[in-house]
């Protein structure tokens, strides 16, 4: 395959990620994970054959392949924009200096504050449809929001929604370094499988005491059954209707067989889940760098903190030493670092 056929290609499935609600980028590697709009599903795409080799559990797209000729299909007709940006009001920046300066506890040390800039965040608004299936199927849709910013989930996104307008089109602002498709993906997951836990126990839970309820009602009534076609079948001195008797009382052994088998069916609890759309969600912050300094000891560092401006507070900083996030550092002589950090290493 020439360069610009392949050049062509990947920007088709660019595109079609896009249109269609998913995500496409590249990895180390350089291939592109595709997060696929239509099957929820993450898929390793390779557009040279010599790809499969390297990465078998790629999928590749050529001219002719199965997975071009499914994108193919799910373009025509189809599409949905997925990248959309979040207007909100301007704050003055001497506000967004006065909430930093409330919010930033260093102790003992003097903060001063660079100008702050428009910088623009990423959230991924993931959908997911979870399926509960046992004897009956239901669904429902579950909704995780991460910042691809700070690796952070948003929990309050419909109020930062309610604050300003979403519309079509990017952000002038820079953005913000982010998350891969990859990690979003599988942390807006593992969030979603940490919040059905609880559910899940609670309706096998159900299904167990209807099981036994089921089971008890059923064994009463077979076993009553099979006593009274075995006495009338004892006592019966006719040979045929004697028979029909034990006939009826196999039958109903294995009527009591096939019901236990179906209960079992029935009682099982399947649970599965699919990525049914992800939506980006360009936020613009403010990017505010802090200048730290002990005035007596000398020793400086500088941190940088995040105003988000919908919803128009401070936003925890990430302690560089453990990485938790935190309103309240330590300066030392290594530099910044949370209450926690701090007190650990005066222990050693």
């Amino acid at each position: 395959m020439d360069t610009d056929q392949r050049s062509r290609l990947e920007a088709f499935v660019e595109a079609y990620a896009q249109t269609l609600g998913g995500v496409a980028e590249r990895d180390a590697e350089g291939d592109l994970q595709l997060l696929d709009p239509v099957s929820g599903t993450l898929r390793l795409l390779v557009f040279e054959p010599e790809g499969l080799t390297e990465r078998p559990e790629a999928e590749l797209v050529a001219p002719g392949a199965a997975a071009l000729e499914e994108f193919l299909t799910h373009a025509r007709g189809r599409g949905r924009l997925s990248t959309v940006c979040l207007e909100v009001p301007e704050v003055p920046d001497r506000l967004v200096q006065a909430s930093v300066f409330r919010t930033l506890r260093v102790p003992d040390a003097e903060i001063q504050m660079a100008q702050p800039h428009r910088v623009a965040a990423e959230y991924a608004i993931c959908l997911f449809r979870v399926a509960f299936v046992s004897d009956v199927r239901e669904e429902a849709l579950l909704e995780v929001v991460v910042d691809r910013s700070t690796g952070r989930f948003i929990r309050r996104w419909d109020e930062l929604q309610a604050a300003g307008r979403l519309f079509e089109g990017p952000l002038r602002d820079p953005p913000l370094p982010g998350l891969g498709v990859r990690a979003t993906y599988e942390m807006a997951r593992a969030e979603v499988l940490r919040n059905l836990a609880s559910h899940v126990t609670q309706r096998q839970r159900t299904l167990m005491e209807w099981k036994q309820r089921e089971t008890l009602r059923l064994t009463r009534y077979h076993e009553e059954l099979g006593e009274e076609l075995t006495e009338r079948a004892e006592k019966e001195r006719n040979d045929a209707r004697r028979q029909a008797l034990l006939a009826r009382l196999e039958a109903n052994r294995l009527e009591a067989k096939r019901a236990a088998q179906d209960l079992e069916t029935r009682s099982a609890l399947s649970v599965e889940l699919e990525c049914a759309s992800l939506l980006l969600v360009q936020v613009p912050k403010a990017l505010v760098t802090c200048h730290v300094e002990h005035p007596k000891r000398g020793w400086q560092a500088h941190v940088d903190l995040l105003w988000n401006l919908a919803a128009r507070a401070t936003e925890a900083v990430d302690c560089p030493g453990c990485g938790q996030p935190g309103f309240e550092l330590v300066l030392r002589r290594e530099g910044l670092a949370c209450p926690r950090c701090t007190k650990s290493a005066m222990g050693k």
